[in-house]
């Protein structure tokens, strides 16, 4: 794989760098090790912050699910993320190793448990 901005974990800082990125006309990659965003706990909406910007977003995506069976948040923002054009997100994927080489990056990970691959990216 080839990209422009690399971002390392779906944390709630992460995942709002990895969209407003991708937003501003860039490829990025987001990697999770785990298979949700934002930890494995469902997260609380009654966060203040998420009244403003990425969040509100979410929290609305969020709002207009809970009459259908899914209701946890984190569905939610999954498909935001997944609507991010050059935005791409791995969930299940285990960073083996980190090589700086020249200007970018080569990062191998594992997705799944499969062979390893390769990911250079312009920025970590």
């Amino acid at each position: 794989y080839k990209t422009d901005v690399l971002v390392l974990g779906a944390s709630a800082s992460g995942t709002a760098t990895a969209i407003q990125a991708a937003r501003s006309g860039v490829k990025v990659m987001l990697v999770e090790p785990n298979n949700f965003s934002i930890g494995a706990i469902a997260p609380s909406m009654d966060v203040p912050a998420f009244n403003f910007g990425i969040w509100k977003e979410w929290k609305d995506a969020y709002t207009k699910k809970l009459d259908s069976l899914q209701t946890d948040p984190r569905v939610a923002l999954e498909g935001i993320l997944s609507k991010v054009n050059n935005l791409r997100y791995f969930k299940e994927t285990q960073v083996v190793n980190i090589v700086k080489k020249g200007k970018s990056w080569e990062v191998s990970i594992q997705k799944n448990g499969s062979k390893i691959e390769k990911i250079k990216a312009d920025v970590l």
